[in-house]
């Protein structure tokens, strides 16, 4: 009785090493933990050879079924991501054909996205955060669909209504992306317009609690917009951008990420202006 307690005490051990250690690792351990359970059995039944056989086929058994349920779990994974890209997709298209019927955002996005990914680069940031911050940065905008074009380009100085409701997309876009990406794009998204010094009065978090990648996209942004034409001025130079770029560090912009832009080489911002010029 006390042998045929500790093999099932052993088989249930295993049964639940995938929601103890999660799935992926889980699935791994239980592979070898079933093995284990073979030599377990034959040492603590001994001539009960019955009983063994009978483990045997139940430990077969829940083989098969880890089998099809491993399969089941990847291919629902699978189909979420592609359902995820497909959303994001659509998201990124309808972001690209505003700004195409913008002649002083035309690009933007795209442009925020290559400084802020090539800034992540010379940060050494993971593939999974190089992932968020390219998402991010394409998205960053999006809730601009929400804002009145003529506030958006008006020439002359904004009311404080008319801040208030340009700065409204940053939780409208926040808002748009929750369904179909990570909250860590979420979190890129809402606070990509935070000062690193909590000048603005509507964020929460200040300096090195303020995500990341929205401290990046908050310098490929600044940078982009500085030298691009606007309503209500010409584009900078390159050098004056950077030279705002410099000003600002320690109060709008995060010093370590103004370090890491400063690093891009100038032949590869050149080129993307030069791009923005000829379109």
């Amino acid at each position: 009785m006390r042998n045929g307690i500790i093999a099932c005490a052993v088989l249930i051990a295993v049964i639940y090493l995938p929601f103890v250690t999660g799935l992926h690792h889980g699935f791994l351990l239980i592979d070898v933990g079933l093995i284990l359970l073979g030599l377990v059995i034959s040492a603590v039944l001994g001539r009960q050879g019955d009983m063994a056989r009978q483990l045997f086929k139940s430990t077969s058994e829940l083989q098969q079924q880890t089998k099809h349920l491993k399969l089941e779990i990847t291919e629902r994974m699978k189909a979420e991501k592609e359902i995820r890209s497909l959303s994001i997709g659509a998201i990124e298209t309808l972001v690209f054909a505003l700004e195409a019927k913008d002649k002083y955002s035309a690009g933007h996005s795209r442009r925020v996205t290559f400084f802020a990914t090539a800034i992540g680069n010379k940060l050494n940031l993971s593939d999974q955060d190089m992932e968020d911050l390219r998402y991010g940065s394409l998205l960053h905008d999006v809730g601009k669909i929400a804002v009145d074009q003529p506030v958006q380009n008006k020439i002359t100085r904004l009311t404080p209504n008319e801040y208030a409701h340009i700065m409204g997309h940053v939780q409208a876009g926040a808002d748009i992306v929750k369904p179909v990406v990570n909250s860590k794009v979420v979190g890129l998204i809402e606070h990509h317009h935070d000062r690193y010094d909590g000048g603005n009065q509507q964020q929460s978090v200040t300096g090195i609690n303020i995500p990341l990648g929205a401290r990046i996209i908050a310098v490929a942004d600044a940078f982009d917009a500085m030298t691009s034409n606007r309503p209500y001025r010409s584009a900078m130079s390159t050098g004056q951008a950077v030279k705002e770029i410099r000003n600002f560090t320690g109060t709008q912009f995060d010093p370590a990420v103004v370090d890491a832009f400063l690093k891009i080489p100038p032949d590869e911002i050149n080129a993307i202006l030069e791009n923005k010029n000829e379109n």
